[in-house]
């Protein structure tokens, strides 16, 4: 995607272009669209045209005020600036006569006070205040100041290039050390992530992103994040606003989501058919990505979901849902809690109480209890583990009934 350019940088090669490549490096690390004519103009590019664009197109200008910049070239025995073929004369007019926020970045106070001292509209650039930058070790300083008076619009740009930057993932991609869904959550974590920033910055790429791979990315993204915070009804819009678009059907990644929404759905409204729908695209989501730990889970819980929902249709996917779960642990790169109670709980309904009494207690040792809701989790293991228990002495009385030959008494003290 061609980002907008935001901040032009304006300087003189001969002593400028050091602290000019400097400041383009830091405006870049914190996400500002940046033209430098050192790097943005290409052989066969035409120099004038290219230059008019940049200051066009951006809302901010830098004037690199190095001694050269201003002051008299011995060699050509001028001031570069009084002539009008000089770039840099042409690039400052054309930032003065587009009304460009024009900031002055003074390197060895060099900087024109006299209005008199320069050519035309020039003269205009002796009011404006400067940042002074004697030594590379003052950048941080005068780029700091610098993100405080950038233009709205510069600002908004650079969060969306934030997002843009960290969203230029590959749903598609499966072979990755890291799975997208996890770096899509590593992101939501740790990155300047809120409500404000998923609504100016995140929703609009899913409409506007050229790329199939960053929309959906932007998607995914505040799927997840309103998933972390809780906020149901904002996931529900998001996803019936984008479960039938069609650049969205090939993404493997999608059946994932419309998986979670239906679940949710049913969670709130106890409809069987949003359940069967959640079954459904669970499989066509491990079709897609069967090596997805994550995946396989899913798809084994919601078959215990459904068995335990007394939907007698899944009975039958009982084995494959312990096979699923199986195949889940062996491609999880660690083990956590989670894996051992849906396991714990296909053992229980498959009768076999005393293994499902160890996983859902294995569960509970693998619980970190510095996480948020940790104890809720650790209260949910002990209540499988009572629920197992006493399924096996009901199915222990129950064998005895059966088993009992005829006149076998059903008196307490025989129990």
């Amino acid at each position: 995607m061609k980002r907008p350019v935001d901040v032009f940088i304006s300087y003189r090669r001969v002593d400028g272009g050091f602290l000019a490549q400097l400041l383009e490096q830091a405006l870049v690390r914190e996400h500002v669209s940046v033209f430098l004519d050192k790097h943005e103009i290409g052989i066969g590019d035409s120099f004038p045209d290219k230059i008019r664009e940049a200051v066009k197109e951006a809302g901010d200008f830098i004037l690199v005020c190095s001694p050269a910049y201003f002051g008299f070239d011995e060699k050509k025995q001028c001031r570069p600036i009084e002539r009008d073929d000089d770039w840099c004369r042409q690039e400052l007019t054309l930032a003065l006569q587009g009304g460009k926020n024009i900031f002055p970045v003074d390197l060895h106070n060099c900087f024109p006070s006299n209005p008199r001292s320069l050519p035309g509209v020039l003269a205009r650039v002796t009011t404006l205040d400067k940042e002074d930058c004697p030594t590379a070790d003052d950048l941080d300083g005068v780029v700091k100041k610098l993100l405080g008076k950038f233009s709205p619009e510069t600002l908004r740009h650079r969060n969306w290039n934030e997002w843009e930057t960290l969203l230029e993932l590959d749903p598609f991609d499966q072979k990755r050390k890291q799975s997208f869904n996890e770096t899509i959550r590593d992101i939501v974590n740790t990155k300047r992530c809120n409500a404000e920033t998923v609504r100016n910055f995140v929703i609009p790429l899913i409409d506007d992103a050229a790329d199939v791979r960053t929309r959906f990315s932007a998607y995914y993204a505040a799927y997840t994040f309103y998933r972390r915070m809780g906020d149901m009804d904002k996931l529900f819009a998001l996803v019936e606003r984008c479960r039938d678009r069609k650049d969205f059907a090939s993404v493997p990644f999608h059946a994932v989501t419309l998986t979670q929404y239906y679940r949710f759905k049913y969670e709130r409204e106890r409809n069987g058919a949003d359940l069967v729908l959640a079954l459904e695209f669970a499989r066509k989501a491990l079709d897609n990505l069967p090596e997805n730990a994550g995946v396989l889970l899913s798809y084994a819980e919601l078959i215990a979901d459904a068995i335990v929902g007394n939907r007698e249709e899944f009975q039958g996917l009982l084995p494959l849902a312990l096979q699923t779960i199986g195949k889940a642990m062996e491609v999880s790169s660690q083990s956590n809690p989670k894996q051992f109670c849906i396991r714990g709980r296909l053992l229980m309904l498959q009768g076999r109480f005393d293994e499902a009494i160890d996983d859902f207690r294995r569960a509970m040792d693998l619980e970190d209890c510095e996480k948020k809701d940790a104890f809720l989790r650790i209260l949910q293991y002990q209540g499988f583990v009572f629920d197992a228990k006493l399924l096996q002495m009901e199915a222990r009385l129950l064998s005895r009934f059966v088993e009992a030959p005829r006149g076998w008494t059903t008196a307490p003290e025989r129990l």
